[in-house]
C-alpha cells in the first residue's frame, strides 16, 4: 500500500510540474517584426583604392517589445538580407568590402557598385550559425552594430550609396 501511495504522490508531482510549465508557456508573447536600417557610404574621388567604413545599430527595442526587454526567452531571425541602394557618383566605382554584425562576418562584397544597385541585387545571409550568434547578441544586449567597410576605387567622381539591411525577427517574451 505504501508503494501505491508513493507512486500516486510522485505521479501527482510530475503532473503538477508539467502543468505549471505548460501554463507558463501559454503566457508567452510572440512578437514578429522587421528591422530595416541603412548604412550610408561615401567614397572620395581619388586615384587608386581607399579605405571606407560606416556603421548602423539594429535594435529589437521598439514600441511592441520595449515592455518585455527584460523578459525575453528567445530571439529568432527568420531572414537577414542586404542590398545596395541610392547610388550616385562614379559609374566605374568598384568596392571590396565586408558586412559584419558585432564582429561576426556575415558577407563579403567585391563588385561594381552601380551595376549591383541598378540590378537590385539582394544578398541573403543563410549561415544558420551566424544568424543564431546574432540572435543571441540581440537577446542579451537588444542590439547589434552592423559595419560595412573595405576598399574602393572611385577615380572619376566621389561616390555615394547606402547599404540597406533588412532583418525579419521574432522575439518571444514571457511577462512572468
Amino acid at each position: 500500500m505504501k508503494r501505491l501511495i508513493s507512486f500516486f504522490v510522485l505521479l501527482l508531482i510530475g503532473f503538477s510540474t508539467n502543468s505549471c510549465a505548460e501554463a507558463e508557456k501559454l503566457l508567452d508573447v510572440p512578437i514578429r517584426f522587421t528591422i530595416t536600417e541603412e548604412i550610408p557610404v561615401h567614397i572620395n574621388q581619388a586615384v587608386g583604392s581607399q579605405n571606407f567604413q560606416n556603421t548602423v545599430v539594429l535594435s529589437i527595442d521598439n514600441s511592441d517589445t520595449h515592455d518585455y526587454l527584460n523578459k525575453i526567452k528567445e530571439v529568432k531571425i527568420y531572414s537577414l538580407k542586404y542590398k545596395l541602394i541610392q547610388f550616385s557618383g562614379d559609374a566605374a566605382c568598384s568596392a571590396e568590402a565586408d558586412l559584419s554584425m558585432d564582429n561576426i562576418l556575415i558577407s563579403s562584397f567585391d563588385e561594381n557598385v552601380k551595376r549591383v544597385v541598378d540590378a537590385g541585387t539582394v544578398y541573403n545571409v543563410d549561415n544558420v550559425d551566424d544568424l543564431n550568434k546574432i540572435a543571441s547578441k540581440l537577446k542579451s544586449g537588444h542590439k547589434v552594430t552592423a559595419k560595412f567597410g573595405g576598399k574602393a576605387v572611385s577615380e572619376n567622381a566621389s561616390t555615394n550609396f547606402k547599404v540597406q539591411i533588412t532583418m525579419d525577427v521574432k522575439v518571444t517574451a514571457n511577462p512572468l
